[in-house]
């Protein structure tokens, strides 16, 4: 496992609850990303939903992950780099880590 997850972060919109904005994020990414739960986040502000990611073939964060959340009005950047680790492995499809 010497690949990066590149992190991902989008704030939640005034009005909205973490899990629902966490929710629609959800169903827009591919096999390759997936919401962090809270329970592994780092502490700090709940307004702010994370995901992570490997970059597959097409399936990119800068060609497909951040344009198709915005199809969905969802703003969402890259945050981070970091390396894999098991429980972030376990988040996303076994092919996309491999």
């Amino acid at each position: 496992m010497s690949k990066d997850i590149l992190i991902l972060e989008s704030t939640v919109p005034a009005g909205e609850s973490y899990g629902k904005h966490a929710a629609r994020i959800a169903a827009y990414l591919p096999l390759n990303y997936a919401v962090i739960p809270p329970s592994l986040r780092e502490i700090g502000a709940p307004t702010v939903v994370r995901i992570a990611g490997v970059d597959r073939a097409g399936w990119t964060a800068d060609d497909y992950v951040i344009p198709r959340l915005a199809s969905g009005l969802i703003a969402c950047q890259v945050a981070d780099f970091v390396p894999i680790t098991r429980e972030l492995s376990i988040l996303l499809a076994p092919e996309a880590v491999a």
